[in-house]
C-alpha cells in the first residue's frame, strides 16, 4: 500500500498549502475592510481544489466503511465491491481533471495583478502564485493519484469478494482494517489541507461581501 500513501502524499504536497497559509493570512488583512469582488474569484479557486481532494477521499471512503457481519454481507457493500473491482473509482475521479483547467482560468483572469497588487510582501506572493502556477501543470499529478487510488481499491475489492466466495469473513474483515490503518495517515493529512482550504475560502467569500 506505500505507493498509493506516495501518490496522495504528492497531490497534497504539490498545492503548497503550509507555505500559502500565512500567505493568504496576510491578504486578508491588506484587504481590511474593503469590500473585493476578486476575492470572490479566489474563494471559487479554493473550492474547486477543495474539489479535486474531497473526490480522492470520497472513493476510498466508500471501500473503507464496508463492515460484514458474518456470510450477512449488505446489497450496497456488494455493489460497492463489483463497482470498484471493475475500475469504477477512477471514473468518478476523472472529474477532478477539469478542476485544474478551471482553477488556470480564474488566476489569469481575475488574481494574477489583483494578488501583486494587494500583497506587498514578495515571499507570500510568490507562495499564493505557486499553487496556481503548480495546478497549471497538475492534472497529470491528480490522475496519477487517482490511477493509483483505482488501482489500490480494484486489487482490494477483487481480494475481499475472493474471500467472500470462499466464505472467509475474518479475512475479510482483516484486509478491510489493514487498508483503515494504512490510508489513515494520508486522509489526515488530506483533511488537513481541506480544512485550510475552506477556512481562507469563506474568509474570502466574507471579503467579497458574498455571505
Amino acid at each position: 500500500m506505500k505507493f498509493l500513501k506516495t501518490a496522495l502524499s504528492l497531490t497534497t504536497s504539490f498545492l503548497g498549502l503550509n507555505a500559502a497559509d500565512q500567505a493568504f493570512g496576510e491578504l486578508l488583512s491588506a484587504l481590511g475592510a474593503n469590500a473585493e469582488p476578486a476575492a470572490e474569484k479566489l474563494a471559487e479557486a479554493l473550492a474547486e481544489i477543495d474539489k479535486m481532494l474531497s473526490a480522492l477521499d470520497a472513493e476510498l471512503v466508500r471501500f473503507l466503511i464496508i463492515d460484514p457481519q458474518g456470510l450477512d454481507i449488505a446489497r450496497e457493500d456488494m455493489q460497492t465491491l463489483i463497482e470498484l473491482s471493475a475500475g469504477k473509482a477512477l471514473v468518478n475521479i476523472e472529474t477532478a481533471r477539469g478542476h485544474c483547467s478551471r482553477i488556470k482560468l480564474i488566476y489569469q483572469a481575475h488574481l494574477d495583478g489583483w494578488i501583486s497588487k494587494n500583497l506587498q510582501n514578495p515571499n507570500s506572493q510568490a507562495a499564493i502564485q505557486r499553487i496556481f502556477e503548480d495546478m497549471q501543470g497538475a492534472d497529470d499529478s491528480i490522475i496519477f493519484a487517482a490511477e493509483q487510488v483505482n488501482e489500490f481499491l480494484q486489487y482490494n475489492a477483487e481480494e475481499v469478494l475472493r474471500l467472500i466466495s470462499e466464505n472467509n469473513v475474518i479475512d475479510v474483515k482483516a484486509l478491510i482494517a489493514e487498508a483503515r490503518d494504512h490510508t489513515l495517515p494520508v486522509r489526515r493529512e488530506l483533511f488537513g489541507n481541506m480544512a485550510t482550504l475552506r477556512r481562507y475560502e469563506a474568509a474570502f467569500r466574507r471579503a467579497a461581501r458574498v455571505i
